[in-house]
């Protein structure tokens, strides 16, 4: 058997009521202490600026524009070329009043200016601020205050959101700059705020006339404030450093060397995942660090198999709930790629945190004793699991069991402005992830096996793990989607409900085969439905073993998939439980009553 971490620290019991805690466990790699990283790799800017001079005419960039009612070929700016415009951009961020330490956001889809604006932002110190509106309504107010940012790049449909009068902040701004150009109805409003508005072409020609050497951070310094979702409550503003970001690099060099297959230059990735979420921010920053080419897709997801077969990538980044929303003809177009040079990067391939600049661990592609497991710890990262008593996980069993928590060169500064937040994730070192439960395999692998958050208490005391079975009861033919709201934020409960969102096509043939008609909404009211609903889900349950108190005892049926627009799901599709809880609280509690026969 291969193994692919192993214990350099041995674990202990608690002491003084505390939770006991696992070994510390390392990649292979990182046995007898982490690598010495690349002397000559300490910034992001760094891996930027020596791949220009190595690759300067490798292409890095490609996009396509829309001509004649379509969209055309691929086109490509070279390393070289990149450069020239990052220094022109930078060089009219610093005439704007621009110094070392200025937030700067970034507000729009994955295009080759939200990668100049980016690196522009490290030549000169500058702190690089993503600004994503499907965090929730507010989401770019909150942050543009929070993060006390100046400066704004912005794509040109995300211009009058920016200026939308709920956008308070807005006005804080010294300069908006458009990815392309202002409508003058925009640059009027922008200019009513008495902020500046610059076309992408002006700002160039301010560059131009006005040229600053770069001014590189040093590794401690700020690299990035990414802000997270969570679950509830206001984003939250994940710093990290150029030394998180270059040791991700670093890292991801050493574990590719162990490969027969190596990336080289001519390897392609499709960017489609958001840039402001720090998986597809990584793979990026790597394909930069080895010259390889970045092709953007056009901006919609539905099209998305038009965009792989003109690019004919190499690499396709993802997670499941993504893939579950693209068209069959992406996978159909994934499947007609060359197999050896197809990779694809799933949620079981790695498991990726903003608070761990991306990287916590790390899985072989070919090597199936990996499969349904995250990996070992990554090559710069240490991994330990902690007690969760209340469900009867143990670091010190066997198999070793617990909630992960990780330390290392790659993991974050602290959240910004939160030092609460902060105390409360990084504890004696460690970074508590705050949920994901693991087990550690006897090959060193990392499964991920429940979470801790989400647990909830019914009133007779027994403790249910919302999303593993939300999992479980996921599998069931007329369930597209399911949300255990019951006991949240409520009162004790004795059972539990559900919101079902139906399967189209599978409800759509219920419907035939029992002689109903009517719209999907029509069908959710009808009792018969429900009662088959809850039968099928009752299946699910005896298949899987479930326990009398898990079983879901009463449903309300949805048409419409949780959605970002009515801010039930976070931007990875992650629920929003007391969002969730807010939309249906009418309906959960009549439900209650029917259960309970009218009693509280």
């Amino acid at each position: 058997m291969i193994v692919f971490s192993v214990a350099v620290e041995e674990g202990r019991e608690g002491e003084n009521g505390k939770p006991s805690v696992g070994p510390v466990y390392r990649h292979i790699l990182a046995k007898n202490g982490f690598p010495a990283p690349d002397p000559d790799l300490t910034t992001a800017w760094d891996s930027f600026r020596v791949s220009v001079e190595k690759y300067p005419s490798n292409r890095m960039l490609g996009w396509r524009e829309f001509k004649d009612g379509k969209f055309g070929p691929y086109l490509w700016k070279t390393y070289k070329e990149v450069y020239e415009e990052v220094l022109l951009v930078g060089s009219a961020l610093r005439a704007s009043g621009a110094e070392p330490g200025s937030r700067v956001g970034i507000y729009g889809s994955n295009c080759p200016q939200w990668i100049v604006a980016m690196e522009a932002c490290n030549a000169h110190s500058l702190i690089c601020v993503p600004l994503y509106d499907t965090l929730g309504p507010g989401a770019v107010n909150f942050i543009i205050d929070h993060a006390e940012i100046d400066f704004v790049f912005v794509q040109d449909r995300k211009v009058k959101e920016l200026l939308n009068p709920e956008c308070t902040h807005a006005k804080r701004l010294k300069l908006i700059v458009c990815f392309n150009s202002l409508m003058e109805e925009d640059r009027d409003k922008t200019v009513s705020l008495d902020v500046k508005p610059y076309s992408w072409n002006e700002f160039l020609d301010m560059g131009k006339e006005n040229p600053s050497e770069p001014s590189p951070a040093q590794p401690f310094n700020i690299g990035t404030i990414m802000y997270t979702s969570g679950t509830s409550g206001d984003p939250k503003g994940v710093i990290l450093t150029h030394e998180n970001i270059a040791t991700n690099i670093s890292g991801m060099d050493l574990f590719m060397e162990h490969f027969e297959d190596k990336m080289t230059v001519d390897d392609v990735y499709i960017s489609f995942l958001p840039l402001a979420h720090i998986f597809d921010r990584a793979i990026e920053e790597y394909f930069f660090h080895k010259g390889a080419s970045i092709g953007y897709y056009h901006g919609d997801i539905n099209g998305l198999s038009d965009d792989l077969m003109e690019l004919k990538p190499t690499f396709l980044a993802g997670v499941p709930r993504v893939f579950e929303r693209i068209h069959e003809g992406v996978i159909k177009a994934i499947e007609e790629l060359n197999p050896r040079r197809r990779k694809i990067f799933l949620i079981f391939f790695t498991n990726r945190l903003t608070e761990t600049c991306g990287l916590a661990a790390v899985g072989f592609p070919d090597e199936m004793s990996m499969h349904g497991t995250v990996g070992p710890p990554f090559v710069y990262s240490e991994l330990r699991l902690e007690e969760v008593p209340e469900m009867g996980y143990d670091p010190l069993g066997n198999p070793p069991r617990g909630e992960i928590c990780l330390r290392g060169k790659s993991t974050f500064a602290g959240y910004y402005k939160n030092p609460e937040l902060t105390r409360e994730a990084l504890r004696d070192g460690w970074f508590h992830t705050g949920g994901d439960i693991g087990e550690i395999l006897p090959n060193g692998a990392v499964k991920i096996i429940d979470r801790k958050k989400h647990l909830i208490k019914l009133s007779q005391g027994e403790y249910v793990a919302l999303e593993y079975l939300e999992k479980v009861y996921g599998i069931t033919p007329i369930v597209e989607d399911v949300s255990i709201i019951s006991a949240l934020l409520n009162c004790l409960k004795s059972m539990l409900v559900a919101v079902v969102v139906l399967h189209k096509d599978n409800t759509r043939s219920w419907a035939n085969q029992n002689g109903h008609k009517g719209s999907l909404s029509e069908l959710c009211s009808l009792n018969q439905l429900q009662d088959y609903v809850l039968h099928e889900l009752k299946s699910t349950a005896l298949r899987n073993k479930l326990k009398g108190f898990e079983y879901i005892k009463g449903v309300i049926l949805e048409p419409q998939p949780f959605d970002g627009e009515r801010d039930l799901v976070t931007p990875t599709l992650k629920k929003r439980r007391e969002k969730l809880l807010k939309c249906y609280k009418g309906k959960i509690d009549e439900l209650y009553q029917t259960l309970s026969g009218g009693r509280h």
